[in-house]
């Protein structure tokens, strides 16, 4: 998987896995449906950020 958003029409990007409790009901893999150039500057930047507070909200979440 490419973290840097260049993405083939078709290529593979990732898997949905559907849960029941603790089993795996469904698992389907995911595929670009349209070729995704890299973003600017501006845009990576502002994803990372979000990444980054999102990270920290989750492990906040997991510590209570």
């Amino acid at each position: 998987m490419d973290r840097c958003g260049r993405y083939q029409e078709g290529q593979a990007i990732g898997v949905v896995r559907v849960w029941r409790g603790v089993n795996v009901a469904m698992e389907a893999p995911v595929y670009a449906a349209e070729a995704v150039g890299p973003g600017s500057t501006m845009r990576r930047a502002i994803d990372g950020a979000s990444e980054l507070v999102i990270g920290m909200f989750r492990s906040s979440a997991e510590k209570l």
